[in-house]
């Protein structure tokens, strides 16, 4: 275990952690006393998520009305709550998801499809 000092950016504002200990084991590194101290203080601690908007050609994923990246392409988000379409042209079904990204990773996404609207 080894004494560390982090800087955070957290909701725009910077934040400096004093040192505490890390123990890694393998490729997971746990700071329970950082996650510990943030949750007394009332602040929310974001996982990161994964969704990929599937879709036969590329297209442009809006998430809650703004483009955030490409059809068949991870995306990383926090997680919540999303709607989730794609940009014009309107020649896709279904015309939207509403999904509650959770407890995916970055080797098991979300996946939504579209599929092209006929007719």
């Amino acid at each position: 275990m080894e004494a560390a000092q982090f800087n955070m950016i957290l909701n725009g504002m910077k934040t400096s952690f004093a040192p505490f200990k890390i123990l890694s084991v393998g490729s997971f590194t746990f700071s329970q006393p950082l996650i510990a101290d943030q949750a007394r203080k009332g602040w929310v601690i974001m996982a990161t998520e994964y969704l990929m908007a599937s879709f036969p050609l590329s297209r442009r994923v809006m998430i809650n009305g703004e483009f955030m990246g490409t059809t068949n392409k991870k995306l990383e988000l926090e997680s919540g709550v999303y709607e989730v379409t794609l940009g014009p042209p309107p020649n896709f079904i279904p015309e939207k998801y509403d999904v509650d990204l959770r407890h995916t990773s970055s080797l098991m996404p979300m996946i939504v499809e579209f599929a092209e609207a006929v007719g």
